[in-house]
């Protein structure tokens, strides 16, 4: 999949007018929270960290096409509550399911950007599509079990983590992303800007199981990255 991207995004400047390439980085602040299928009580997303390159290639002074290859990193808690019968008692459990999947994802856009001689700011807005794949998963689970028979009851904590070197996906996701060029030299220029996501597949990026004695089950729960995430990022570009 790396020798693909590195292709397209090569291709992507051969034959244009005039191109960029450089550095981003920023944050990915989720809209939705995580999803949960099962014995989820409640759920929650924390604020992700997204990287990488932009290849743009532009037609003409107005408009071109990017790829932007990057790795995004989300998150979250989800809360859980379950029961089984054991013998002549009854086991129960509540506890809270911590997430951290990275992805690698390749973003590719159109990319419009009106020009004025007059202005030192110039705007720009895209639109696209992108593709994405968990390539490995955390999962950290930690609660109170408890052991109930004939009205009396005993609890004790518990905790594990386990780690998933996965290759779930492609999921793919819409696009909308609005910002500005700030020229800083003939040859640099400073772009800030904030992408709007909206993934339209299935994007399950975990499965959670959890035993009590015997093998019954007590939890089980598939986890899934967030539908709809904002990015925003500052870049340095260098104009080829």
């Amino acid at each position: 999949m790396l020798n693909k991207i590195c292709i397209l995004c090569v291709a992507l400047l051969v034959g244009c007018a005039s191109g960029h390439v450089g550095p981003r980085i920023g944050v990915d602040l989720p809209v939705s929270g995580i999803g949960a299928e099962g014995n989820a009580t409640s759920t929650s997303s924390q604020v992700g960290f997204v990287g990488g390159f932009t290849f743009e290639g532009m037609f003409t002074r107005t408009w071109g096409l990017r790829a932007d290859p990057q790795i995004r990193t989300i998150g979250g808690d989800v809360g859980f509550a379950g029961s089984t019968t054991s013998g002549d008692g009854v086991v129960s459990v509540t506890g809270v399911l911590k997430t951290n999947s990275t992805f690698l994802e390749l973003p590719i856009v159109a990319m419009f950007s009106p020009t004025d001689s007059g202005s030192t700011i110039h705007p720009f807005f895209c639109f696209g599509l992108m593709l994405s794949a968990a390539t490995s998963t955390t999962l950290g689970a930690s609660g109170t079990q408890t052991y109930t028979e004939n009205g009396q009851s005993v609890s004790a904590p518990f905790s594990y983590q386990e780690n998933e070197p996965s290759f779930n996906g492609p999921f793919a996701s819409v696009l909308f992303s609005g910002g500005v060029r700030i020229p800083i030299s003939p040859s640099w220029e400073l772009r800030a800007e904030a992408r709007l996501q909206q993934m339209f597949t299935d994007a399950d990026i975990a499965g959670f199981v959890l035993y009590a004695p015997g093998y019954s089950t007590l939890v089980r729960m598939r986890v899934s990255a967030p539908t709809t995430s904002v990015g925003i990022t500052l870049g340095m570009m260098l104009r080829l």
